[in-house]
């Protein structure tokens, strides 16, 4: 997992894989601040879709410390891995 520019922030971690899918598509973040809401984007190459959480809609399956905020990918193409899906994030 390449992480670049991450400003501000302490670290990021992948949750568990999930039960139902297998695949470890869920980012949990450790911030140096509370965000108040988390928007991504994919990278066009990736046909897929990135849904955010900030602050108290973290899911509870994603570590101690890295509860600040987090992001869940989703193919587009429901053939395509879901474990690699390239994004960028903004915190605010």
């Amino acid at each position: 997992m390449s992480i670049r520019g991450l400003q501000g922030g302490i670290g990021v971690t992948r949750a568990e894989p999930s039960v139902s899918t297998g695949k470890a598509n869920l980012y949990c973040f450790d911030l140096a601040f509370t965000p108040r809401t988390a928007v991504a984007s994919p990278f066009v190459n990736n046909n897929a879709v990135v849904a955010t959480a900030a602050r108290e809609n973290v899911p509870v399956c994603c570590p101690a410390p890295y509860t600040d905020a987090a992001a869940k990918t989703y193919a587009a193409d429901t053939a395509a891995d879901t474990d690699e899906v390239g994004f960028a994030i903004v915190f605010r």
